[in-house]
Protein backbone atom coordinates (compact mmCIF):
# COMPACT_ATOMS: atom_id res chain seq x y z
CA UNK A 1 0.00 0.00 0.00
CA UNK A 2 1.29 3.40 -1.07
CA UNK A 3 2.17 5.28 2.44
CA UNK A 4 0.95 8.97 2.16
CA UNK A 5 1.99 12.23 4.39
CA UNK A 6 0.84 15.86 4.72
CA UNK A 7 3.05 18.40 4.39
CA UNK A 8 2.74 21.93 5.73
CA UNK A 9 2.23 23.51 2.56
CA UNK A 10 -0.61 21.02 1.55
CA UNK A 11 1.11 19.13 -0.61
CA UNK A 12 1.85 15.12 0.02
CA UNK A 13 4.70 13.17 -0.07
CA UNK A 14 3.89 9.27 -1.73
CA UNK A 15 6.33 5.97 -2.65
CA UNK A 16 6.42 8.03 -6.14
CA UNK A 17 7.33 10.90 -5.50
CA UNK A 18 7.75 14.38 -3.39
CA UNK A 19 6.70 17.68 -3.96
CA UNK A 20 8.29 20.17 -1.84
CA UNK A 21 6.40 22.99 -0.18
CA UNK A 22 8.33 25.79 -1.16
CA UNK A 23 10.65 27.18 -3.72
CA UNK A 24 13.77 27.54 -1.40
CA UNK A 25 13.17 23.64 -1.36
CA UNK A 26 12.93 23.07 -4.68
CA UNK A 27 15.71 25.18 -5.70
CA UNK A 28 17.66 22.70 -3.11
CA UNK A 29 16.25 20.20 -5.40
CA UNK A 30 17.34 21.19 -8.49
CA UNK A 31 20.95 21.86 -7.31
CA UNK A 32 20.89 18.52 -5.41
CA UNK A 33 20.61 16.53 -8.92
CA UNK A 34 23.56 14.57 -9.27
CA UNK A 35 23.03 13.88 -12.84
CA UNK A 36 25.77 15.86 -15.16
CA UNK A 37 24.55 19.25 -16.69
CA UNK A 38 25.89 22.18 -18.19
CA UNK A 39 25.46 25.57 -16.51
CA UNK A 40 23.41 27.08 -19.83
CA UNK A 41 21.29 24.13 -19.10
CA UNK A 42 20.56 24.31 -15.38
CA UNK A 43 20.24 28.07 -15.65
CA UNK A 44 17.46 27.55 -19.05
CA UNK A 45 15.64 24.83 -17.01
CA UNK A 46 15.49 27.59 -14.08
CA UNK A 47 14.11 29.75 -16.69
CA UNK A 48 11.36 27.49 -17.14
CA UNK A 49 10.13 26.69 -14.13
CA UNK A 50 10.17 30.95 -12.90
CA UNK A 51 8.06 31.02 -16.35
CA UNK A 52 5.09 28.14 -15.27
CA UNK A 53 5.39 29.10 -11.71
CA UNK A 54 4.88 32.81 -12.66
CA UNK A 55 1.50 32.14 -15.62
CA UNK A 56 0.45 29.16 -13.60
CA UNK A 57 -3.01 30.92 -11.93
CA UNK A 58 -3.71 31.79 -15.13
CA UNK A 59 -2.45 29.42 -17.37
CA UNK A 60 -6.01 27.42 -17.87
CA UNK A 61 -7.45 30.68 -18.85
CA UNK A 62 -4.88 31.76 -21.28
CA UNK A 63 -4.16 28.07 -22.94
CA UNK A 64 -6.63 25.80 -21.79
CA UNK A 65 -8.58 25.75 -24.84
CA UNK A 66 -5.57 25.19 -27.31
CA UNK A 67 -4.26 22.49 -25.05
CA UNK A 68 -8.14 20.22 -24.67
CA UNK A 69 -8.14 20.44 -28.39
CA UNK A 70 -4.46 19.02 -28.65
CA UNK A 71 -5.53 16.55 -25.82
CA UNK A 72 -8.82 15.41 -27.78
CA UNK A 73 -6.82 14.64 -31.30
CA UNK A 74 -4.31 12.53 -29.25
CA UNK A 75 -6.77 10.67 -27.10
CA UNK A 76 -8.78 9.74 -30.31
CA UNK A 77 -5.88 7.81 -31.61
CA UNK A 78 -5.12 6.28 -28.38
CA UNK A 79 -8.87 5.39 -28.04
CA UNK A 80 -8.74 1.63 -28.87
CA UNK A 81 -6.17 1.07 -26.67
CA UNK A 82 -6.10 0.38 -23.13
CA UNK A 83 -3.17 1.47 -20.62
CA UNK A 84 -2.84 0.64 -17.12
CA UNK A 85 0.19 2.99 -16.54
CA UNK A 86 0.43 6.78 -17.56
CA UNK A 87 2.83 8.80 -17.25
CA UNK A 88 1.81 12.47 -17.90
CA UNK A 89 5.32 14.32 -18.73
CA UNK A 90 4.86 18.42 -18.08
CA UNK A 91 1.70 17.65 -16.97
CA UNK A 92 1.16 21.27 -16.04
CA UNK A 93 -2.08 21.73 -14.34
CA UNK A 94 -3.32 18.47 -14.57
CA UNK A 95 -5.73 18.79 -17.55
CA UNK A 96 -4.66 16.05 -19.21
CA UNK A 97 -4.74 13.66 -16.14
CA UNK A 98 -8.31 14.88 -15.77
CA UNK A 99 -9.38 13.33 -18.48
CA UNK A 100 -7.39 9.96 -18.54
CA UNK A 101 -7.22 9.36 -14.72
CA UNK A 102 -10.91 7.64 -14.98
CA UNK A 103 -9.66 4.96 -17.53
CA UNK A 104 -6.13 3.75 -16.13
CA UNK A 105 -5.23 1.88 -13.10
CA UNK A 106 -2.43 4.70 -12.49
CA UNK A 107 -1.30 7.93 -13.59
CA UNK A 108 1.51 9.72 -12.98
CA UNK A 109 1.62 13.66 -13.40
CA UNK A 110 5.69 15.12 -13.61
CA UNK A 111 6.86 18.92 -13.92
CA UNK A 112 9.30 20.85 -13.08
CA UNK A 113 7.15 23.91 -11.83
CA UNK A 114 5.47 23.73 -8.43
CA UNK A 115 3.02 26.38 -9.05
CA UNK A 116 1.73 24.60 -11.57
CA UNK A 117 1.85 21.42 -9.76
CA UNK A 118 -0.16 23.04 -6.87
CA UNK A 119 -3.46 23.42 -9.25
CA UNK A 120 -2.68 20.31 -11.32
CA UNK A 121 -3.56 19.06 -7.23
CA UNK A 122 -6.60 21.11 -6.61
CA UNK A 123 -8.03 19.45 -9.95
CA UNK A 124 -7.19 15.87 -9.43
CA UNK A 125 -8.91 16.49 -5.79
CA UNK A 126 -7.19 13.57 -4.03
CA UNK A 127 -8.03 11.03 -6.55
CA UNK A 128 -6.53 7.76 -5.27
CA UNK A 129 -5.13 6.80 -8.67
CA UNK A 130 -3.30 9.91 -9.46
CA UNK A 131 0.39 11.12 -7.84
CA UNK A 132 2.22 13.98 -8.58
CA UNK A 133 5.75 14.63 -8.77
CA UNK A 134 8.04 17.41 -8.50
CA UNK A 135 10.91 16.77 -11.22
CA UNK A 136 13.18 17.34 -14.13
CA UNK A 137 11.67 15.26 -17.19
CA UNK A 138 15.15 14.41 -17.94
CA UNK A 139 15.89 12.55 -14.75
CA UNK A 140 12.08 11.27 -13.09
CA UNK A 141 12.25 9.31 -10.06
CA UNK A 142 10.24 6.47 -11.28
CA UNK A 143 11.38 2.97 -12.08
CA UNK A 144 11.84 1.80 -15.73
CA UNK A 145 10.01 -0.52 -17.85
CA UNK A 146 6.82 -0.12 -15.86
CA UNK A 147 4.68 2.08 -17.94
CA UNK A 148 2.34 1.40 -21.16
CA UNK A 149 2.03 5.03 -22.07
CA UNK A 150 4.23 7.71 -21.69
CA UNK A 151 2.37 11.57 -22.76
CA UNK A 152 4.86 14.87 -23.44
CA UNK A 153 2.59 17.18 -24.95
CA UNK A 154 3.51 20.55 -25.24
CA UNK A 155 6.77 19.66 -23.29
CA UNK A 156 10.08 19.85 -25.83
CA UNK A 157 10.10 22.94 -26.58
CA UNK A 158 10.63 23.03 -23.02
CA UNK A 159 13.74 21.05 -22.51
CA UNK A 160 17.22 22.41 -23.34
CA UNK A 161 17.99 19.04 -25.05
CA UNK A 162 15.09 17.05 -26.53
CA UNK A 163 16.65 14.08 -27.08
CA UNK A 164 17.54 13.05 -23.90
CA UNK A 165 14.43 14.13 -22.55
CA UNK A 166 12.87 11.53 -25.27
CA UNK A 167 15.39 8.75 -24.03
CA UNK A 168 14.66 8.95 -20.78
CA UNK A 169 10.89 8.91 -21.14
CA UNK A 170 11.54 5.71 -23.30
CA UNK A 171 13.27 4.48 -20.66
CA UNK A 172 10.39 4.14 -18.39
CA UNK A 173 8.33 2.23 -20.67
CA UNK A 174 7.76 -1.64 -20.98
CA UNK A 175 8.65 -3.23 -24.01
CA UNK A 176 4.95 -2.42 -25.86
CA UNK A 177 4.91 0.65 -24.38
CA UNK A 178 3.68 3.71 -26.24
CA UNK A 179 4.84 7.26 -26.36
CA UNK A 180 3.30 10.86 -27.53
CA UNK A 181 5.14 13.44 -27.83
CA UNK A 182 4.36 16.86 -29.32
CA UNK A 183 6.22 19.74 -31.02
CA UNK A 184 5.38 23.35 -31.92
CA UNK A 185 4.91 24.28 -35.99
CA UNK A 186 6.46 27.61 -35.29
CA UNK A 187 9.76 25.55 -33.68
CA UNK A 188 9.89 22.11 -35.54
CA UNK A 189 8.82 20.93 -38.47
CA UNK A 190 7.79 17.36 -39.36
CA UNK A 191 10.77 15.89 -40.64
CA UNK A 192 13.15 17.58 -38.02
CA UNK A 193 10.34 15.76 -35.28
CA UNK A 194 10.74 12.54 -37.54
CA UNK A 195 15.13 13.23 -37.03
CA UNK A 196 14.51 13.26 -33.56
CA UNK A 197 12.10 10.54 -33.00
CA UNK A 198 15.41 8.62 -34.29
CA UNK A 199 18.33 10.05 -32.76
CA UNK A 200 15.72 9.05 -29.22
CA UNK A 201 15.96 5.51 -30.32
CA UNK A 202 12.05 5.54 -30.55
CA UNK A 203 10.00 4.51 -33.58
CA UNK A 204 7.58 7.09 -34.88
CA UNK A 205 4.68 4.56 -36.20
CA UNK A 206 2.24 7.83 -36.79
CA UNK A 207 2.67 11.60 -37.36
CA UNK A 208 0.03 13.95 -37.06
CA UNK A 209 0.27 17.15 -39.30
CA UNK A 210 -3.21 18.76 -39.36
CA UNK A 211 -3.57 22.03 -41.13
CA UNK A 212 -4.92 24.12 -38.68
CA UNK A 213 -3.00 22.82 -35.28
CA UNK A 214 -0.61 24.07 -33.45
CA UNK A 215 1.61 21.48 -33.13
CA UNK A 216 2.29 18.21 -34.71
CA UNK A 217 1.64 14.85 -32.72
CA UNK A 218 4.11 12.01 -33.30
CA UNK A 219 2.41 8.56 -31.91
CA UNK A 220 6.04 6.36 -31.14
CA UNK A 221 7.42 3.17 -29.69
CA UNK A 222 9.98 1.51 -28.29
CA UNK A 223 12.66 0.69 -31.31
CA UNK A 224 13.67 -2.88 -30.41
CA UNK A 225 15.79 -2.30 -34.03
CA UNK A 226 18.36 -0.45 -31.34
Amino acid sequence: MKATASLKGGLTTTSTGFLPPDNSITAKYLRATKFKIGGWQLEAKRQVKVKYDTTAPSYDELYGEEQRRKYEAILKELEKAKYKKVIDAGCGTGLLMEQLHDNCEHIVGIDISIGMLKIAKARLNRKVNASLILADVENIPVKKGRFDLVLAITLIQNTPNPEKALRELKEKLNQNGTLVFTGMKKLFTANELRRLAQSSQIKLVKLIDEKDAADIICICTINNDV
